[in-house]
């Protein structure tokens, strides 16, 4: 992943069913520098540490179907750039992180971050109310 996170103009970076090297995803400092949409779908990292310089230019994080991640670091909510995390189907614990991040961004006067969360609880409810209505 080193390597790709070395690539001076990849803006668009999309992950699925990536098995990584280990369980811990560990950016690398000067990295991904042009990225603006990063999205992990079905990943099977624990653990993925990162710092604002890794992404500096991030504007869509998209977390898809990743049961196995911790958390989001909160590093990631010193990004300025971010205007859109979206969450979903993933554990409860990443669902708290995006809120942390959110939160964050606010306190720096960034207004304009979307925060969009589905959960599977949330799927399950609307599920169920459509299967009430017939």
């Amino acid at each position: 992943m080193e390597i790709i996170g070395k690539l001076e103009y990849l803006e668009v970076l999309k992950l699925q069913n990536v098995g990584f090297e280990g369980e811990i995803w560990d950016t690398s400092e000067g990295g991904f520098p042009q990225l603006r949409f990063l999205k992990l779908n079905r990943v099977q990292i624990v653990e993925w540490n990162a710092a604002t310089d890794h992404f500096p230019r991030l504007q869509q994080l998209v977390l898809e179907f990743c049961d196995r991640l911790k958390m989001i670091h909160p590093n990631l909510g010193d990004i300025s750039t971010l205007h859109m995390i979206k969450v979903y189907k993933c554990a409860k614990a990443i669902e708290d992180s995006a809120k942390n991040i959110q939160e964050e961004q606010q306190d720096n006067e960034n207004e304009e971050l979307e925060f969009i969360i589905i959960s599977d609880y949330q799927h399950d409810n609307l599920v169920l109310m459509v299967y009430y209505d017939f």
